[in-house]
């Protein structure tokens, strides 16, 4: 959904955009990118996922079709007084973050897999991602973005509580609730035990 935008420079430290369907079959980009995917997420739901299973997040398919499909942007450092030229493809060492977008009709953007690399948190690259996924939305028509999150039942897990809050921050309302196993069947025998997952919204 995004082959027709360019890099947008953000903050004189790094830049934003959706890279060329070339990079599809960057395959260093496509392994770093699993690789920091899976490590954050298997920390950050830590107590959601069995420990006694193994959990991943994405893979190099999954990451590969959005590349290709023009719905992974990515955030890259790089000096903004130099913008990317058509065609570029950052290095895998140089990527801070991503985020994907998906629109299921036509007034909605569903935005997911916001990632940043550890070694980068506190430079501001997820708030840009997530304007980079808004912005974007609004320029193709779109009229809301939602975002999803899983919260265990029972127990409040902290980074998902912080997350929720950044989001509300960020203008995101909760519209509604639902149970893992009804809509995600595939994901029950993964699970640490009963798990819920929140639906927000923003309206662009």
């Amino acid at each position: 959904m995004g082959s027709s935008v360019q890099p947008k420079a953000q903050n004189g430290k790094f830049q934003v955009g959706f890279p060329p369907v070339a990079a599809a079959e960057n395959s260093a980009l496509i392994r770093h990118l699993v690789d920091v995917v899976n490590a954050v997420y298997t920390k950050d739901e830590q107590g959601i996922w069995a420990s006694d299973k193994p959990f991943a997040r994405t893979d190099d398919d999954e990451i590969s079709k959005y590349l290709q499909s023009g719905e992974l942007a990515l955030a890259w450092a790089s000096d903004t007084s130099k913008p990317a030229e058509p065609g570029f493809v950052p290095e895998p060492s140089s990527v801070m973050g991503c985020i994907h977008l998906h629109r299921p009709e036509e007034r909605l953007v569903e935005v997911g897999m916001l990632v940043c690399d550890p070694a980068f948190r506190g430079s501001g690259v997820g708030r840009e991602l997530m304007r980079f996924a808004e912005e974007h939305a609004k320029e193709q028509g779109a009229a809301v973005t939602q975002v999803e999150l899983l919260f265990p039942e029972g127990w409040e897990h902290p980074f998902k509580m912080r997350l929720q809050g950044w989001y509300e921050r960020l203008g995101y309302k909760l519209v509604r609730m639902g149970e893992v196993k009804d809509k995600y069947p595939r994901l029950v025998d993964s699970l640490a035990g009963p798990t819920r997952f929140k639906v927000s919204e923003k309206q662009l």
